[in-house]
Formats: structure tokens, sequence, C-alpha cells
């Protein structure tokens, strides 16, 4: 069918942060502050913001103290661990690597709490787009997460020791796994009702809209897209299963078959891509893409991703013609969010 995208594939420390955004409304005048509310589930204390609405689930052994709407909430757990939460009005004309570039301004470089920093990679949080940035300075290491919303932007802060990061930031990625925005930043409703996908033989689980289809190309690759006669009939999530385990390499690659096609193609977004759910960390890559094929432009939006065994790595993209991308683009994203790769 004319317009039919079809994807082109290849053969921590005790220092509290304060926000001061300009032009943006970070903070309002502090409010009196109340106790901790919530409902326990063992020692799992389910948190909801009284002045804002955001809900987390608070990691066992962890004190909470909301220090006011500037300062937002600081989580200090016993084994060394601090994570601080805040919040912002969203503001369309500052994206997500502007609000990076203005805490790197503050406190990033010599003489400054954060001295170095070792990566950025766009990520998601509750579906929400997101970016994020590892430093290091003082003797910690601190990771960054920047989420956007509709209404309120969500800025994540994990403060811990160099040497114990990487076992402290499992109650950090369980924190972001739970984490719920206000109501009108929730992306659920994009989606509908919604369907799961159970991959469990290609090593993922999806959910996708009850309006879609799916079909299973061969034994590596299935293909999402709305059903005949929808508008979404013309966007595609495509999951493919690669042997390999360079993202880095595989997504060069990709980018390569493109450009044979489109010698003007755009690319952009190519960046480290972080994936955290269940307890499982991966680094991958993706970029985006521009085209033009018999005759229509596309755009593409990929993320390769290795398996820890090193054997394979997933390849999940999402493509739609240019001028209708950016319609389905937020049902895509929470199918991305959803994705869950499984042993």
């Amino acid at each position: 069918m004319s317009g039919r995208m079809h994807l082109l594939l290849p053969f921590f420390l005790t220092m509290f942060i304060l926000l001061v955004w300009s032009g943006s409304s970070w903070g309002q005048r502090a409010q009196p502050t109340p106790p901790v509310t919530g409902k326990t589930s063992a020692e799992v204390l389910m948190y909801e913001h009284p002045r804002i609405g955001y809900q987390l689930a608070v990691p066992p052994g962890v004190q909470l103290e909301d220090r006011g709407d500037e300062r937002g909430i600081t989580l200090s757990s016993r084994k060394g661990y601090l994570i601080n939460v805040q919040t912002g009005s969203s503001n369309p004309s500052a994206s997500t690597h502007d609000l990076l570039a203005r805490l790197e301004a503050q406190y990033l470089g010599p003489g400054r709490p954060w001295s170095v920093k070792i990566e950025e990679a766009k990520t998601s949080v509750a579906g929400l787009d997101s970016l994020q940035a590892i430093y290091e300075g003082s003797g910690s290491r601190i990771r960054v997460i920047v989420a956007r919303g509709k209404t309120l932007d969500y800025v994540f802060f994990f403060f811990s020791s160099p040497e114990n990061f990487k076992k402290h930031e499992a109650d950090f990625n369980w924190l972001l796994e739970n984490f719920q925005p206000v109501a009108a930043d929730k992306l659920s409703g994009t989606m509908g009702n919604v369907l799961k996908f159970n991959g469990a033989s290609l090593g993922y689980m999806m959910d996708y809209p009850e309006t879609w289809v799916f079909e299973q190309t061969g034994n590596h690759s299935v293909v999402f897209s709305g059903k005949p006669g929808t508008p979404e009939y013309f966007a595609t999530v495509n999951i493919q299963n690669i042997g390999g385990n360079d993202s880095a390499a595989l997504t060069s690659q990709l980018k390569r078959d493109i450009a044979r096609i489109d010698g003007a193609a755009t690319f952009a977004d190519d960046t480290p891509f972080h994936y955290s759910k269940d307890g499982r960390v991966m680094q991958g890559h993706q970029f985006s893409v521009s085209y033009n094929r018999d005759g229509n432009r596309y755009r593409q939006w990929s993320v390769a991703i290795p398996r820890r065994d090193g054997k394979l790595i997933h390849l999940w993209s999402y493509a739609a013609p240019d001028d209708r991308f950016a319609r389905h683009a937020p049902v895509a994203g929470k199918m991305l969010g959803t994705w869950t790769i499984i042993q």
C-alpha cells in the first residue's frame, strides 16, 4: 500500500542540589513540610508527593525528607547513597539537553562539585522522553536524569561512592521503574487498551495498542502496526534479533545501508541508549534518520541493545512517513517504555 513504511534494517555525597532554571518555573514558595504519607507493603513505602502528586516506591532502609518545593525530596540510604527528586514546570522551549546544560554550567568544571562527565545518553522514565548523564567529583559518582512531561519536568539525582555505584544503582533503577508522574503526564492513555506481546522465544515482551496487530516475519523479526484502514497502519514498530554484541557497529552499518538508498539522508541523535528494567542494565545505541525512498519521505528511530550474553542484539525501530511520524511517536515511545528484555 502506497505510503506504508518499510523499515530499513541490516542483513553519591551530602550535597543538595538547588535547581535554578532561567525561563523555567522551577520551585514555588516552600510550604510547611508534612510527614511522609503512603501505604506500606513489608518494608516498601509507596510515597505520593502531598502537593505535586507524583508517586514513587521508597527502597527499604531509606529515609525520605521533603525539603520543600524548591529542593524537592531527598532519600538517604543507610547503605551510603543519596537520591534527590525535583520537579519544575515544563518549558517546551527548553529541551532536556538545555536543562542538562544549565546544570552543567552550575556544577561541572574545575573547582565545582562535578569534575568530569563520563557519559550522556537518552533513556525513558515512565515512558517520558528522558536524558541522563553520569559525572564524577568530590569522591562521588553522580547520575542525573531529566525527564520531560507535558506539564512538569522531573529531575532525578543519584549520588554514591564510585566503588559502590553499580551495587547501589540497583535501588535507584528500582525507584525509576516504579515511578509514576502526575496524572497529566502519564502516557498510558496514548495507547488506550493494550495487549501484551509475549515473545519469550525471542527474548523480550512488549505492550502494544489493541488497535494494532503484529506479524512475525521469520524466526527473528516481529512487525507491529495499526490495523488496515486506520491512520496507524502507516506507522510500524519492528523488533529484530541480530547476531553480534556491538550495538554501535550495528547502528553504523544500518546508517550506511540507508545512505546507499538516499545519499541525502539526514541523521541525528546518534547517542548511547541506557536500558534499565527488572534489575537488568544494558548499554545500547540509537539514532534517528530522515530519508527519501521511492519518492516518499520517511523518518525512523532505531535502538540497538546487546544482550548480556554477548551473542545477540535486539534492534527496535519505529518508522512512519515524515508527515505522520510525530503523530504516532508517543505510542511508539510508550511501546518502547514497556519493552522488557527477558532471559
